[in-house]
């Protein structure tokens, strides 16, 4: 008797028929064939986020530089108007006799204090995300026929994500008190 398996992944557009003659062994290329397809796919989804903040970087990249050269030119327009300003008021005390009484222009005055800076508060550290292809664990087809194996590769991202957060929290204290200082 032979055994047949369909198998789909709409994420990849990708489907395959697996046949033979004995049903598990059916099930375990199955398998396989899904965990290689889904992998394929992660691999996908991680390229095209990072093509996406790649282009939003350049986005914001593009915005900050019009963003100066529209200050830019504000303020040029702004210092050409001052210069002529200067330059009407010369024009117009040149035909005028304006002896100043620069003693009465004098400010006593003390000057004044100036306003302390706003603190600068360090930021918080990235809470590490479970679901990012560091704490996934990558199977062979091996380790998805042996048990222990592929318990093994888990339990070891599953310590890598513990630690980090462990890591991730001293440091979110350590800020913490920091700013509250």
């Amino acid at each position: 008797m032979r055994w047949q398996a369909r198998v789909t992944h709409p994420g990849l557009g990708k489907q395959r028929i697996i046949t033979g003659n004995d049903r598990a062994i059916v099930d375990a290329k199955a398998r396989a064939q899904e965990f290689t397809w889904e992998w394929q796919y992660q691999e996908k989804l991680a390229r095209e986020r990072k093509r996406t903040a790649a282009a939003e970087q350049r986005l914001s990249t593009v915005a900050r530089l019009r963003a100066r050269q529209e200050e830019a030119e504000t303020r040029s327009l702004e210092a050409k108007a001052a210069i002529d300003e200067v330059r009407r008021t010369l024009e117009a005390t040149l035909e005028v006799d304006d002896a100043i009484e620069w003693e009465c222009l004098k400010s006593a005055e003390p000057f004044p204090k100036p306003q302390p800076q706003a603190p600068q508060y360090p930021a918080f550290p990235e809470e590490p995300n479970p679901e990012a292809p560091r704490y996934q664990p990558v199977l062979t087809f091996a380790d998805k026929l042996i048990k222990s194996k592929k318990q093994a590769k888990v339990e070891s991202c599953l310590r890598l994500y513990e630690s980090d957060c462990s890591t991730w929290q001293a440091a979110v204290e350590a800020t913490q008190a920091e700013n509250e200082e």
